[in-house]
């Protein structure tokens, strides 16, 4: 991709600069000045006007990550693309996303298969992705992983509760998050997913925040900046 800067016009031409080119997901700095097919610097456009950019302007948006979040893209193109003044929340998309997934599975047994026949379809050339409605499973591979130690620490492997077997590691058993806390009802798992989405809502919110004040400034967002020191503050201190 290659995007230029365009700074001005006059005598129905349109002068622009290129900053930097984009080569295999790599931006590379350069300094280079449009010119027409005629020779001369600049684009003839007959008729050309320009005004200032706004923020109701939609600019094109590419998503710039490394090679592991950028398995999660196809989710933020899903759920909807940021624009060019907020921030890229797929980072923090694709780590919250792998841990409620790998939650919800719960299982360590069903953590290993996904990762063996992700490990497969990769071998094969992504030929079992395309007989499976294409599904990417090198994502498919991420998320696997992940839920190999969730579902240990949650104490499930293919529905055999871990923390029961004489088998299972001493050691093991200890940091798994099973039963309720002592002297009271209340479920450590229940207490964990909790906290978890207590982070997961605070952590939404200071984004939410930092998006408003690039777009507005300061001034025009200290109710979004207020909202976010009640909650994020009584969820710190309760």
């Amino acid at each position: 991709y290659i995007y230029a800067i365009m700074n001005g016009s006059g005598s129905q031409r349109v002068k622009g600069s290129v900053k930097s080119i984009m080569l295999d997901d790599e931006i590379i700095k350069v300094s280079l000045s449009i010119y027409d097919t005629d020779g001369l610097e600049g684009l003839y456009v007959p008729g050309s006007s320009f005004r200032e950019t706004t923020n109701e302007d939609k600019a094109p948006v590419k998503l710039i990550n490394n090679k592991l979040v950028t398995l999660f893209e196809a989710l933020t193109r899903m759920y909807g693309m940021p624009s060019a003044t907020d921030v890229d929340p797929t980072a923090i998309l694709s780590i919250f996303f792998t841990l409620f997934f790998a939650i919800c599975v719960a299982d360590a047994g069903y953590g290993v298969i996904l990762t063996l026949l992700s490990l497969a379809d990769i071998k094969m050339g992504g030929k079992i992705g395309k007989v499976l409605f294409g599904i990417n499973f090198k994502l498919v591979l991420v998320l696997g992983l992940a839920c190999i130690p969730i579902g240990l620490i949650l104490g499930t492997a293919f529905g055999i509760p871990l923390h029961e077997q004489s088998w299972v590691p001493e050691g093991l058993k200890r940091c798994m998050l099973v039963g309720t806390f002592p002297g009271t009802t209340y479920d450590i798992q229940m207490v964990a997913s909790l906290l978890i989405g207590i982070v997961h809502i605070s952590l939404a919110m200071t984004v939410n925040a930092i998006n408003v004040t690039m777009q507005r400034g300061f001034k025009e967002c200290l109710g979004t900046w207020g909202w976010w020191l009640a909650v994020v503050g009584s969820a710190t201190i309760g």
